[in-house]
């Protein structure tokens, strides 16, 4: 009897299998990585065999490493003291490598990261997981400096953002926007906001930056922001979207839906534009160069003063087919840049590989 028993059980496992595995096979790619993970070991690929190819380049370079995430949020990738630090995606971690070598500094566990914010100053990255809701603070060791709960079970997110000076924001949908405590994490009171939409306005580079109803770029003190502190005279800009305000000591670059404006610092007037192409990744900034990635996989590096081109890589088109294995919908625009000293990190948003290049410019 126990032998027919065991027999019936083998059976019926049989048969369940059978219906399962199936289904498994036929659930989509970004559904079978939630279930069973994907990209999540150690993914670093050799240098020799670049994830992506380049197909011209008007300047040397030399490709450093490339590594397999899962995939990278929206504003999930930074540069911090010689590291490039990333949330990879659903893996429920943030990992650190080394700019130059890919090596890995270290890798927390958080849950669902999402955005990440860095203090530069401090050398701390300031994380929001998802699943938790939380707010995490972590040195460039890798050690978890505190946690903040406030908002758990809320199902609220939380954007995380820092100031030069050390000052530390945050924005959530119930709380607001609210200071926080640096060393503690605690949330304080709300600050009061000028009601404008949400594609009128942008927070970063140590300002509230507005759209005027003339078309012109204002800045404003984001603890008094209702008090002007800086105007543009020129009343060109789009009236949608304003995307990313990046800037050094002379220049600040406004970038509005694809369009990349360059203003002179002290008075405001335009210095160049950039509209040859859709940029589909964010600005950066290093050494008085700019960089970005266009929609076809192009890389270009810019004079920060003139607008000049001083280099352009042209890298593998986005592939359509890699919509089907690629959990950010195979979508060049999902990508992402950074760019430290010589270094580039690119995030490519159709394939959610990470990869760095060293580029070799004249002057």
């Amino acid at each position: 009897m126990f032998k027919v028993k065991s027999k019936m059980r083998l059976f019926r496992l049989v048969v369940g299998l059978s219906f399962v595995i199936p289904m498994i096979v036929s659930l989509a790619p970004s559904v079978i990585t939630r279930l069973f993970g994907a990209h999540c070991g150690n993914a670093l690929v050799d240098q020799d065999t670049p994830s992506r190819n380049v197909v011209s380049a008007t300047t040397e370079y030399q490709h450093l490493w490339d590594y397999d995430t899962d995939f990278i949020p929206q504003n999930g990738l930074k540069t911090l003291d010689q590291q490039v630090i990333f949330s990879d995606g659903d893996c429920d971690r943030v990992v650190a490598l080394d700019l130059e070598t890919g090596d890995e500094f270290w890798s927390a566990h958080i849950s669902r990261p999402r955005q990440i914010a860095v203090d530069n100053s401090q050398n701390i990255s300031y994380i929001f997981g998802s699943q938790n809701e939380q707010l995490i603070a972590i040195n460039n060791a890798g050690t978890k400096l505190w946690t903040n709960n406030t908002l758990r079970g809320q199902r609220v997110g939380i954007s995380p953002y820092t100031f030069s000076d050390g000052r530390l924001f945050a924005y959530s949908y119930s709380l607001g926007f609210v200071p926080v405590d640096p060393d503690t994490g605690a949330f304080g009171s709300a600050i009061e906001l000028p009601d404008v939409g949400g594609q009128f306005s942008y927070i970063g580079d140590d300002y509230l930056w507005l759209i005027t109803s003339n078309n012109s770029l204002q800045a404003r003190e984001i603890e008094t922001p209702f008090e002007v502190e800086w105007t543009s005279p020129y009343t060109g800009f789009s009236e949608c979207c304003l995307d990313q305000v990046e800037s050094s000591s002379s220049v600040i670059l406004a970038y509005f839906h694809s369009s990349l404006f360059a203003l002179d610092r002290e008075n405001g007037g335009l210095l160049w534009t950039f509209q040859d192409s859709d940029i589909v990744s964010n600005i950066a900034i290093s050494n008085e160069r700019v960089a970005f990635l266009d929609e076809n996989a192009q890389l270009h590096l810019l004079d920060l003063m003139t607008g000049n081109s001083l280099a352009r890589i042209q890298f593998t088109l986005p592939d359509i087919e890699a919509r089907n294995n690629s959990d950010s919908g195979g979508v060049i625009g999902g990508s992402q840049i950074e760019y430290q000293d010589d270094v580039v990190a690119i995030y490519f948003g159709d394939t959610d590989y990470l990869s760095a290049y060293q580029i070799m410019l004249d002057n």
